[in-house]
């Protein structure tokens, strides 16, 4: 689903009618400041893309853990970052510059968060 770009887009729909969803393209959508918990549902979602959504302030925890993305950008998310709370057994944060590098123990996915 690409939305990309979707500067009036202030919050997400509910998720439960699109399980089989692979692709979320949100990005540059500046006026979004959050997801629905129900994206968690979204068990073959494989690509998220969260690029330059200034405004987003709150995600789900339950991305980090779910297994099917392969690809979550998060650059250029500002407020996000100092919102975000981490599994320190889960994750770490890792500074260089002015991106935070988010690491998931559990395999080699990656993160990226411009500051």
């Amino acid at each position: 689903m690409n939305l990309h770009d979707s500067k009036d887009l202030l919050k997400m729909p509910d998720f439960k009618g699109l399980p089989n969803l692979e692709r979320l393209d949100l990005e540059g959508c500046t006026g979004l400041s959050q997801l629905d918990p129900s994206i968690a549902i979204l068990t073959k979602l494989k690509f998220l893309n969260l690029r330059n959504c200034t405004s987003l302030i709150s995600i789900p925890n339950i991305l980090f853990d779910q297994s099917s993305i392969e690809t979550l950008n998060l650059a250029g998310c500002s407020k996000l970052v100092e919102y975000l709370k981490f599994d320190p057994l889960r994750s770490s944060l890792e500074e260089a510059g002015n991106e935070v590098v988010i690491t998931q123990h559990s395999g080699d996915e990656r993160a990226m968060l411009n500051a």
